[in-house]
């Protein structure tokens, strides 16, 4: 697994890929995490997405008024 890892051409197109899956992951799986152990798992989803819904909102207003 390793050589095969380490015979991938790193390209920055394929760099950029692997942060991307890397951080679409790891970033709310941190988030969930931290409300799962707290809220618990249904009530820690629902604020996590409720957060994640709110920011998208907040983004595409943005990216409307001023784009």
């Amino acid at each position: 697994m390793l050589s095969t890892l380490l015979a991938i051409g790193w390209k920055p197109e394929l760099h950029g890929v692997v942060i991307i899956i890397i951080a679409t992951v790891a970033l709310p799986g941190t988030i969930y995490l931290l409300l799962g152990t707290n809220l618990g798992a249904r009530l820690g989803l629902l604020v996590s997405l409720a957060g994640l819904f709110g920011w998208m909102a907040t983004m595409g207003f943005i990216w409307w008024a001023y784009g």
